[in-house]
């Protein structure tokens, strides 16, 4: 898949990461994140929420995942919207769709309290891959080795990666994708890829490579 970019030139970091002809070109390793959030700022602007159309003053600013990180939303600019901490905060796993939902009916308790209650009922059966959230377009069909990936050890074996542990362990499932470069450098997903070789369950990491990301490094 490719993700969008920015049509003016862009330069994050120094030079670290560029866009030219529709094409990202990361020469060093950055901070996958923050250069998605700054992507996301280039393309659709930093100025109003995408849910409450108001204007974001500076330190309100966040970026929301449409489909939430919990749930295995990546974090690329077809997933993020500029968006207020308001907004963020009170959408929390919800998908943008249920957001909308959400929206309109916000203001009647027992209306509100019935819909979360239907969220967190879905998360169970998200988590064990009975519901599938992720556009199976984003996802690439071909299998990959993941010894074949290329990538260094640039995330902690901290909370996150206990966290995931556990959910495996629970679930026999990995609701969260990958995502890699087109030359096949892991951009996101250290975790998965460690403990999909630990318990020897590489066929069933779902992978997501954007065919307009090169890494140079």
């Amino acid at each position: 898949m490719n993700i969008v970019l920015p049509k003016r030139p862009f330069s994050y970091n120094d030079g670290a990461a560029v866009v030219e002809d529709n094409i990202l070109y990361i020469y060093r390793q950055v901070d996958f994140y923050s250069l998605m959030s700054e992507l996301t700022y280039a393309c659709y602007g930093r100025e109003k929420c995408y849910y409450c159309g108001r204007t974001i003053i500076p330190s309100k600013l966040t970026v929301d995942h449409k489909i939430a990180r919990c749930f295995g939303g990546p974090t690329i600019t077809n997933n993020l919207a500029q968006c207020c901490k308001g907004c963020n905060s009170v959408k929390g796993n919800m998908s943008e769709k249920e957001y909308w939902e959400f929206k309109k009916i916000e203001n009647i308790p027992e209306s509100k309290t019935a819909f979360k209650k239907k969220i967190e009922q879905k998360q169970e059966l998200i988590y064990s891959g009975k519901i599938k959230v992720l556009p199976s377009e984003w996802l690439l069909k071909t299998k990959v080795n993941v010894v074949s990936i290329k990538y260094q050890l640039n995330e902690p074996l901290g909370g996150g990666f206990q966290k995931a542990k556990r959910k495996i362990k629970k679930y026999g499932n990995f609701f969260k994708p990958i995502i890699i470069s087109s030359n096949r450098h892991l951009l996101d997903g250290f975790n998965v890829c460690l403990l999909a070789k630990m318990y020897n369950m590489s066929d069933k990491i779902e992978i997501i490579q954007l065919d307009n990301v090169v890494c140079m490094y």
